[in-house]
């Protein structure tokens, strides 16, 4: 059974994934914790949403929110090479050129 491979990830990066609740092991793959980094902006984003249809806001006030949320998110638009010091496996990197697959 081949070994997993180990990442360290960059301080910066778990200070931001520690503000969302998310703590990766060394074993956890960089793409797992963004796809779990981009459900939780989805949330919050359909949560705004709503919360503009209900009235709980104004809905002039729905993009300056939305802009907030998209900069605790950046770090999804970070390559995930550059979240880890250590170089990613081959097939991992090459996944994250080809872009999301939703």
């Amino acid at each position: 059974m081949p070994s997993q491979p180990k990442y360290v990830y960059r301080p910066d990066v778990l200070r931001t994934l520690e503000r969302h609740g998310l703590a990766p092991r060394d074993t956890t793959r960089p793409s797992t914790i963004r796809n779990h980094l981009r459900a939780l902006y989805r949330y919050e984003l359909r949560r705004l949403r709503a919360a503009s249809l209900e009235g709980a806001f104004p809905r002039a006030v729905l993009a300056s929110r939305v802009a907030e949320v998209r900069e605790r998110y950046a770090l999804i638009a970070r390559p995930l090479a550059r979240w880890t010091t250590t170089p990613l496996p081959l097939d991992e990197a090459a996944r994250d050129q080809a872009g999301p697959s939703c």
